[in-house]
């Protein structure tokens, strides 16, 4: 008998183990990849055969960049997402461009005047990639019923920041949100036309912590926060504090890329911290 009991409890710890593991690249339903890129957003996703990427980050993160796509099995990108013209947010894009097979690049319908923003319109030009400024919402159509919305502002060109791309991704219950560098004005816009509610946030502008943040997060109600951040600014503490008096765990690109990976079977979503 106490054989039989012995070998019951190991079989459930067995199972118990590979319930937990973290399933093989092929395996996974949905992955989302936040780069250790310092200051600046990289943020790939792959659902199915399909691959995103949001932001390139700075010049120097194109290593970072190559690394996770060879760790997904990524050698063409479906889409490239340039929320804004901001170094951090475009700096490694026309390498990855003239290194990798891009099918469209979505970004936002302004201009400004910087040695970078001058590289990457060259750039395009010469690679002729498909390219989209957005005026409007655009919804992608991805594998299994998945979406991702990406909305543009609406707001007068003040501020670059204020005119970030804000994406949305849903799929079934599960839900993704990609708030950029938007600053209180564009989330002010944003809130007016989505409420639902996500489950991960990659917040704002690298840690920089607003009320009207605070407001927005508690309609959201998500239950994790990504902060895409480095040593060149310290993450506020305020929004540290923010989040855990609303009850979200705060996670740091500063401490390591971190990978989110769904199960759209059961579901369920972990988030693991290189």
């Amino acid at each position: 008998m106490k054989k039989i009991i012995s070998f019951g409890l190991l079989l459930v710890l067995c199972l118990g183990l590979f319930a937990c593991a973290e399933p093989p690249l092929e395996e996974a339903d949905l992955v989302i990849s936040f780069l250790k890129t310092g200051k600046s957003d990289a943020i790939l996703i792959k659902i199915g055969s399909t691959s995103i990427l949001i932001d390139t980050g700075y010049a120097t993160s194109m290593s970072e960049i190559d690394n996770a796509l060879e760790r997904e099995g990524v050698e063409r990108l479906d889409y490239l997402i340039l929320t804004h013209f901001d170094k951090d947010h475009i700096g490694s894009a026309p390498t990855l461009l003239t290194r990798y097979e891009v099918g469209q690049v979505y970004m936002p319908n302004f201009t400004v005047d910087t040695d970078e923003y001058r590289t990457l319109i060259t750039t395009l030009a010469s690679t002729e990639v498909p390219c989209t400024r957005l005026d409007k919402d655009t919804t992608l159509t991805l594998p299994r019923g998945a979406t991702l919305r990406v909305s543009p502002t609406l707001l007068t060109p003040t501020d670059d920041n204020n005119q970030s791309l804000i994406c949305a991704l849903k799929w079934d219950d599960f839900g993704c949100l990609f708030l950029a560098d938007a600053l209180k004005d564009r989330l002010e816009e944003y809130w007016e036309t989505d409420t639902a509610t996500y489950d991960v946030v990659k917040l704002p502008h690298h840690g920089n912590y607003y009320k009207k943040l605070e407001g927005y997060l508690q309609v959201v109600s998500p239950a994790y926060g990504i902060v895409c951040c480095g040593e060149e600014r310290e993450v506020e503490e305020q929004l540290i504090t923010m989040c855990r008096d609303l009850g979200i765990t705060l996670f740091r690109t500063d401490e390591g890329a971190i990978r989110l990976i769904f199960d759209r079977a059961s579901g369920t979503y972990q988030l693991k911290q290189a």
